[in-house]
């Protein structure tokens, strides 16, 4: 049984991207990631994991990425779903992962903490499948893309696996960059028109994260 990691990496430096490998490398066979051609700033970081398979693309949409990746994974019976600010635990993954195999699911769902403003403080726990049986899905929605299955009926399981998602802990103006990118895919900026980047924060309801961290983490 072959598990794969699917990844995308954009450009710019990702601040946890060095946490997020380390977690995931345990736990599975091998890491494909879809990384923005040109000056990438995430090259090394890449470059020094043995697990790691990286295909450099010319950036288009998120949905692409995540399907050239796919591409490259035919030999893999699943997909595990990874984004390059979420950090797990490794000891749970690899639980959460040996139950799916082992009931035989075509999907798995987890939750992760999402972190905002600092890694003591999350808005929502969010669910999403992070583990899905290969050739019945593909990739679609060019922002916030998720993982259409092929045909329906989809046995599943439903984990209490929680992980972390660090992607609005980092410095607000690199963080309205990130939202900037997406409304150029989109073809719209209006949203962002009545938007301070210092504050776009500021009205996000803050829950005082009190659980434990990721072993690979280096939390103050």
């Amino acid at each position: 049984m072959k598990i794969y990691a699917n990844m995308i990496v954009g450009a710019k430096e990702e601040p946890f991207l060095k946490y997020s490998l380390r977690s995931i490398f345990p736990c599975v066979d091998e890491i494909v990631i879809v990384a923005n051609d040109g000056e990438n700033l995430n090259a090394s970081t890449i470059e020094k994991c043995s697990k790691v398979s990286v295909y450099y693309r010319p950036f288009k949409d998120f949905a692409t990425a995540r399907n050239i990746a796919l591409s490259h994974s035919i030999d893999a019976d699943y997909i595990l779903w990874v984004d390059a600010d979420e950090v797990h635990f490794v000891r749970d993954l690899s639980k959460f992962i040996e139950e799916a195999v082992a009931k035989k699911v075509d999907c798995a769902q987890a939750a992760f903490f999402h972190f905002v403003k600092d890694n003591k403080h999350y808005q929502s726990i969010d669910p999403r499948n992070i583990l899905l049986r290969n050739g019945i899905f593909k990739w679609t929605k060019a922002v916030d893309e998720y993982p259409e299955f092929i045909s329906k009926g989809q046995k599943m399981l439903l984990s209490k696996y929680r992980y972390h998602h660090y992607g609005y802990t980092k410095d607000p103006q690199r963080l309205w960059d990130d939202w900037m990118d997406r409304a150029k895919i989109l073809g719209t900026k209006e949203w962002f028109e009545d938007k301070d980047p210092k504050t776009i924060l500021d009205d996000r309801v803050l829950i005082p994260y009190e659980g434990e961290y990721p072993e690979v983490m280096e939390c103050v």
